[in-house]
């Protein structure tokens, strides 16, 4: 994957339309996807294995984490990082359980609409990366919305 720098100097906006440029369209990654849930429906934990050693490079994974080493990680998790995930968990279990209804939309600064509609979906899934760029965020975005909470 090649790598370029560039500063947003003075012109955010310009940075903005360079950055969304250099990402690939949903289209391509499509039948990657695709090819990927086929895959684990058809061999389920040892395809997920696989794909753990491939985009996590980690082998011999152990694909459940036992109540104790939750409990040991929550212990061992600095009291402010905890306090922000709490406050985080709080904040998307907030908006998950408003009472959306007719559709809502947001206006942005830079002109953009959001629509914010109420969607029920049959089962959905989320990929947390680990190793050196842990994204706590994406748990938090992916699985805080329907869950009880797991933090004491």
């Amino acid at each position: 994957m090649p790598v370029e720098r560039f500063s947003m100097g003075s012109d955010p906006e310009g940075a903005a339309v360079r950055v969304h440029s250099l990402a690939r369209a949903a289209e391509s990654v499509t039948e990657d996807v695709r090819a990927i849930i086929e895959d684990v429906r058809e061999h389920g934990d040892v395809a997920l294995r696989r794909y753990v050693e491939r985009f996590d490079r980690v082998s011999g994974a152990d694909l459940r984490v036992m109540p104790e080493e939750l409990a040991a990680a929550l212990d061992a998790l600095d009291p402010d990082v905890r306090a922000g995930l709490e406050l985080a968990i709080a904040n998307v279990r907030a908006v998950a359980q408003a009472d959306v209804g007719s559709d809502i939309e947001v206006a942005l600064p830079q002109g953009q609409t959001v629509t914010l509609r109420d969607v029920p979906v049959r089962r959905a899934a989320i990929y947390v990366p680990g190793g050196r760029a842990p994204y706590p965020s994406t748990v938090v975005m992916g699985v805080v919305t329907g869950v009880k909470p797991v933090l004491p």
